[in-house]
Formats: structure tokens, C-alpha cells, sequence
């Protein structure tokens, strides 16, 4: 966990210096870094702490304790990691081979843990999207050991495709016992489109014409987009259930879950009219980190407080988690998306300053998130020592 939040801390900064390199301020500092900025942040963080997370998981099966692939994936992965950066920094094709190898193979250790999972389980669904999140990844780490995501919308969209498909599983999942039957049938329908999204992001990473990708791509994020809208909508009563009843962190959890949805929904309508301008809008930029900031962002945000202190055995006071990062964080996508828009029409300098200043924001998130989630872990270890004692 600590090397993978080290990871993602690092592809936040080299991220922050290329979007001011790209936006009135360059910094040569780390440039060589640049282009493996979704490499980092999706295998060494995002992959690390997903795999992290099911780990605890397998270690509850008792049948399970002597397979060997919840074990060695996460090392086979920040391996890769390491391996895959050096081969691109040194210009060392073997490495780059090398690295793709271990990523793939601690990928495949994953499905395989997943599939464990899934067999105990009572309910097979969610670990279906898992493992499709994880076929994208298996795809991406493939295709990462060749070339980088830069320039390449089929590539690009397996990397964010892996985060996006797992936490919608997770939702599933968290989701499995208050569904009703039609729910559940929709999910099932959600589950094809996401597999039909998958298949069309691979074909887009062979070597075709122009109008091929085009299609495949637009074809690909339709199918994403309805999967957001299908989940959103089956959600929509059971997050206004909690919205007005629930618990602290129910309540906490669903806020961020229903702005999340709203963000993938807004970025995929962004993909689908990029495809549809035959790419000539320039709202690439302004999809991504509308998928990567505003939904996968604010999804961490809204599930870090149930997962992370399960990592660390402790248990945290509901009453002092904030809204405060969730504002910031959606004030840096607001900026981050809206002033990529408006550069469309507007040669506006002050937005590309503003644009910059919108990663910055980013980090000040993930810093408020972690004070948060500290102050909440302390405060309910003191209150389990003293019970007494009031709350300030």
C-alpha cells in the first residue's frame, strides 16, 4: 500500500508539470517522465491498490490459502512497473518486453484470484465486470511493453477502462442485496455492453484506416455510455434512500457515488461527440479527466473511507468525515473540463492558466483526504478509550 500510494503521488506530480509544460508554463523538470504518466498512475497505483484490496479477501477462504496468485501479483506488478519505466527511460527494448511480461502475468494472477472469489461468492455478477476490468488490463499491460498510451485513444481507453469496470463491479457488489429483480437484470445487460465496450477498444489498437478507429472507438464509448446510464439509473432510488436516511458514511458514500455517475456519463458524452467531430474538437483532454478525475477520483474519495481503514485494522468516527476534498476535487474537474470546452471558441489565455492551476488542485485533494481520513481513524480510537469524553 505504501509503495503504491508513493506511485501514485509521483504520477500526480509528473502529471501536474506536464499540464503546466502543455499550459503557458514549461518545466523540463521530470519531462522524461511525461508520457508515462497513465502508465504509472494505472499499474502502480491503481492496479497495486485494487489488487491490495482483494487480497484480505482470499485470506477469509480457507480453500484458497495455498493458491499461490494472491500472493504474487502485486509484486509481479509493481515489478513490471519498475522494469517497464526503466526500459522506456534507458531506451532498452528487452526491458520494456520484461516489464510487460511481469505486468501481464501479475494481471492474469489477478483474474485468477478474482475467479477464486467469484466461486465463493454468492452472487457471480460483480466478479463478471471484475474480471472484465481485468481483461482490459491484461490488454493494456500487452500492449504497454510496445508503445506508450500517448496518442493512442484504443490504448488509452483499456488503461482507464480497468479502474471504470471495477468500481462499477464494486457497486454491483455493494449493491447485490438491495436490488430488485429488474436490477439485477439490467446489470446483466450492463455487464454485455461493458464486454461489447471492451472488444471494440481491442480492435482499436490493430493497424486499420482512420475511419476504423473512428468507429470502433465511437461504437466502443457509446456502449460505455450506456453502461454509466443503465448503473446511475438502477442506483438512483437506493442513493436517495440513503441520501435522506442514512447513516454518516452512507450518506458521505452516496453523495460521492451519485457525482461520480454524473461525471462518467458527462465524460463519455464528451467521447462520444469527440468521435463524431471525427476527432476535430479537441475534447480529448476534456473526456479523460472527466472519466479519470471526476468519476474514478471522486469513486476513491467516496470508498476510501470503507476500504482503507480495513487495510489497517482500524475502525474510523463517520461524524468526522468532510465533504471538503469532494469540493475541491470537483472544483479542479470543473475547471479541468469547462475551460477545455471553452478553449474551443475562446483563445483565452487565462483559461490555460487555469487549467494548470487545476492539477494543482488534485494534489490538494489527495492531501485533505488523507488529514480526513487520519483525523476520523484518531478520533474513533480515542472515543473507544474514553467514551465519555465529548467530541469537539
Amino acid at each position: 500500500m505504501m509503495l503504491s500510494f508513493l506511485f501514485m503521488m509521483f504520477a500526480l506530480i509528473i502529471g501536474i508539470l506536464r499540464l503546466m509544460s502543455t499550459n503557458l508554463f514549461y518545466t523540463p523538470i521530470l519531462a522524461n517522465f511525461y508520457p508515462l504518466h497513465s502508465f504509472v498512475m494505472v499499474f502502480g497505483f491503481l492496479a497495486a491498490v485494487i489488487m491490495t484490496e482483494r487480497v484480505a479477501g482470499v485470506a477469509s477462504i480457507p480453500a484458497a490459502l495455498h493458491v499461490r496468485s494472491p500472493r504474487v501479483m502485486v509484486p509481479l506488478t509493481i515489478g513490471g512497473v519498475i522494469v517497464g519505466v526503466t526500459g522506456y527511460l534507458m531506451g532498452l527494448a528487452v526491458l520494456r518486453y520484461l516489464g510487460g511480461l511481469l505486468l501481464v502475468s501479475g494481471s492474469v494472477a489477478f483474474l485468477l484470484t478474482l475467479r477464486i472469489l467469484g466461486r465463493s461468492s454468492g452472487s457471480r455478477l460483480p466478479f463478471d465486470f471484475m474480471m472484465l476490468s481485468v481483461v482490459s488490463l491484461i490488454a493494456a499491460a500487452a500492449l504497454s511493453a510496445v508503445r506508450l498510451a500517448v496518442g493512442n485513444l484504443g490504448l488509452v481507453m483499456l488503461l482507464v477502462g480497468f479502474p471504470i469496470l471495477f468500481i462499477l463491479g464494486e457497486r454491483v457488489e455493494l449493491t447485490r442485496f438491495t436490488s430488485k429483480v429488474g436490477h439485477t437484470a439490467r446489470f446483466r445487460a450492463a455487464f454485455l455492453m461493458a464486454a461489447g465496450c471492451v472488444t471494440l477498444y481491442v480492435i482499436a489498437n490493430f493497424p486499420s484506416p482512420p475511419w476504423v478507429v473512428r468507429v470502433t472507438f465511437l461504437s466502443g464509448s457509446i456502449l460505455l455510455l450506456m453502461v454509466f446510464i443503465v448503473l446511475a439509473n438502477a442506483e438512483s432510488e437506493m442513493i436517495g434512500q440513503l441520501l435522506g436516511a442514512g447513516r454518516p458514511l452512507q450518506k458521505y458514500v452516496a453523495t460521492h457515488v451519485r457525482l461520480a455517475y454524473v461525471w462518467g456519463i458527462v465524460g463519455m458524452a464528451l467521447a462520444v461527440t469527440f468521435a463524431l467531430s471525427a476527432f476535430a474538437l479537441n475534447l480529448y483532454d476534456a473526456f479523460i479527466h472527466a472519466l479519470t478525475i471526476g468519476f474514478v477520483g471522486t469513486m476513491i474519495l467516496g470508498h476510501g473511507p470503507v476500504i482503507f481503514p480495513g487495510f489497517m485494522r482500524k475502525k474510523l468516527a463517520e461524524d468526522r468525515l468532510s465533504r471538503l476534498p469532494l469540493v475541491v476535487l470537483s472544483t479542479a474537474v470543473v475547471l479541468r473540463v469547462g475551460s477545455e470546452i471553452l478553449l474551443l471558441v475562446l483563445s483565452w489565455q487565462v483559461l490555460n492558466l487555469i487549467i494548470a492551476i487545476s492539477g494543482w488542485l488534485v494534489l490538494v485533494t489527495v492531501l485533505l483526504f488523507i488529514g480526513m481520513t487520519r483525523r476520523a481513524i484518531s478520533a474513533s480510537a480515542i472515543g473507544r478509550k474514553d467514551p465519555e469524553r465529548p467530541r469537539e
